[in-house]
C-alpha cells in the first residue's frame, strides 16, 4: 500500500492518472505462469522501460486496436462463469456486481467502485443496518482456554475492515 501511494503521488506530480490495484495485470501474469512476487516486480519494471523509451512507437498504435485489447482482456476477466459464481453467492452481491460493471463501462472505474459501495450500503440499510454502525461495528470478545471468539453484533461490511483486522490481529498476537 505504501508503494502504491508513492506511485500515485509521483504519477499525479507528473500529470498522470492514479495507478490502481491492477487485477488485469495480475491475472495476465498468473495466466503466463508466474509463481512468485518477483514476476510482478519485473512486469512493472519492463512496463516502466517501455513507457520511458517506446512512447513514440506506442503512439503509432491505433486507438481502436488498444480498445480491442482492453475489450478482450475485460471479456476474459468477466467470463460467464464469473457471473454464475457471483449470482450463487447471492442476489444482492449480483446486483452490486452488475452496478459496478455498468458504471465502469459507461463512466469509469472509480465511479463504478463508488456506485458499488453505495449500493452495498443501501442493501445493508434495507437489511436493517443502523446509521451509527456504518463505520464502526459492535462486537463481543469471548476468551476460552484455547481460542478467542469474536461475536459481531451488527453486519460486517467493507467499512469495518480495519477495525476487524485490528481485533483479529491483536488476538492472534496474544496467543503466539
Amino acid at each position: 500500500m505504501i508503494g502504491q501511494r508513492a506511485v500515485n503521488i509521483a504519477s499525479g506530480l507528473m500529470g498522470g492518472l492514479p495507478i490502481i490495484s491492477e487485477i488485469v495485470r495480475s491475472s495476465a501474469i498468473i495466466a503466463l505462469g508466474a509463481v512468485s512476487k518477483w514476476s510482478n516486480f519485473f512486469h512493472g519494471f519492463f512496463l516502466l522501460l517501455v513507457m520511458l523509451f517506446l512512447i513514440p512507437i506506442i503512439e503509432w498504435i491505433p486507438n481502436a486496436a488498444l480498445a480491442a485489447l482492453l475489450i478482450y482482456a475485460g471479456y476474459n476477466l468477466a467470463s460467464f462463469k464469473h457471473f454464475i459464481h457471483v449470482y450463487s453467492i447471492g442476489k444482492g452481491q449480483f446486483f452490486i456486481f452488475l452496478t459496478i460493471i455498468f458504471f465502469t463501462l459507461f463512466e469509469d472505474l472509480l465511479v463504478g467502485v463508488a456506485a458499488g459501495m453505495l449500493v452495498k450500503i443501501g442493501i445493508e440499510f434495507y437489511l436493517g443496518l443502523k446509521l451509527k454502525y456504518i463505520f464502526k461495528t459492535s462486537f463481543l470478545i469471548k476468551e476460552f482456554p484455547n481460542e478467542t471468539v469474536v461475536h459481531l453484533q451488527e453486519a460486517a461490511i467493507f467499512s469495518h475492515r480495519n477495525t476487524l483486522k485490528k481485533i483479529l490481529n491483536s488476538n492472534i498476537e496474544f496467543y503466539r
